[in-house]
């Protein structure tokens, strides 16, 4: 009976043991039973995520990871059902992001949102909303470290061709021509410095020229403004030819077209006037008493009194 008894009373033990270690495991994960489901999506590899992980918003406690796994549809993409309390309102520009707890790599999801708008993102049992899971700045960091891994190796590569046997002779027979070079400028600098001087005597005899063609060119100016204004009066005179080259075009013009017409009118009149002064001398000469009686009449003609018809003419 003792044994029996004592049985039942480690039974019992055992049984309230689990039931307190199952109700405080409940209690630390934050399950109440109830919750609001939402499905993260994730391109990335989560490794170290595990089922129940805890699910954080901005640090805080909200939910927990409940299965993992790939999408239906399209095995690049791995779905992450969570559940979140279903007092706790997510936005419609809300992300997802993995963390890493301590040193053991424990992972959780961590929950934030861009702060761009207020509406809630709904959600239900059938039709969970889903989350976008961006690269968190471990994972940044290791895309990063592959790309300087990737990149250093290369030019380790780049400088093992760069240092090999052949470009280093190349490399010790330019540096040796290039000592040669040195020497050689070393000498041409010191056969140059008697030029150098005889340049600065150059310079300094340029200088003294240039001194010295000062008034020279202080006369040019002068001529030149002296040849200035006698350009300019030879201008003056080539005006006033030409205005006495028009003047006489105009004459010339008036006395052809003009003054001649009305001189050939005048001498034919002239010539008229002569002829008949000319007349009148002769008659006078054959009849000097035409200036006392005037001129005597004219002999009748037929028909006309004291006509006389002349002997012998013609009838």
């Amino acid at each position: 009976m003792e044994n029996r008894a004592y049985a039942l009373a480690a039974g019992s033990f055992v049984a309230i043991v689990v039931a307190l270690f199952i109700a405080g495991s409940l209690w630390l994960s934050g399950r109440t039973g109830e919750g609001v489901p939402y499905v993260v999506v994730s391109e990335r590899s989560v490794g170290g995520l595990l089922p129940g992980a805890i699910v954080r918003l901005r640090g805080v406690k909200v939910g927990q990871v409940a299965s993992i796994g790939f999408d239906p549809t399209d095995s690049r993409r791995i779905f992450l059902p969570i559940v979140v309390d279903s007092g706790i309102g997510l936005t419609q520009d809300t992300y997802a992001k993995l963390t890493f707890t301590g040193v053991s790599g424990v992972a959780s999801i961590e929950l934030d949102d861009d702060r761009t708008t207020r509406t809630v993102l709904l959600s239900s049992a059938e039709n969970p909303a889903r989350i976008p899971l961006r690269s968190s700045w471990l994972s940044d960091l290791s895309d990063s470290s592959a790309a300087l891994m990737n990149s250093a190796t290369q030019t380790s590569q780049r400088l093992d061709k760069l240092l090999s046997d052949q470009n280093m002779d190349h490399l010790s027979r330019l540096l040796a021509q290039l000592d040669d070079a040195s020497v050689q400028i070393s000498g041409l600098a010191t056969e140059l410095r008697p030029t150098v001087r005889r340049v600065d005597r150059l310079v300094a005899d340029s200088q003294e020229t240039v001194r010295s063609l000062r008034p020279a060119i202080r006369n040019l100016d002068s001529l030149i403004s002296d040849t200035r204004s006698r350009i300019d009066m030879l201008d003056a005179l080539r005006e006033g030819a030409q205005e006495l080259r028009r003047t006489a075009r105009n004459l010339d013009q008036a006395l052809a077209h003009d003054t001649l017409p009305q001189m050939s009118e005048f001498a034919r009149r002239l010539s008229r006037s002569a002829d008949r002064f000319d007349e009148v001398l002769q008659q006078i000469k054959e009849q000097p008493q035409s200036l006392l009686y005037g001129p005597a009449p004219g002999r009748p003609g037929p028909g006309e009194p004291g006509f006389q018809p002349v002997r012998g003419a013609p009838r």
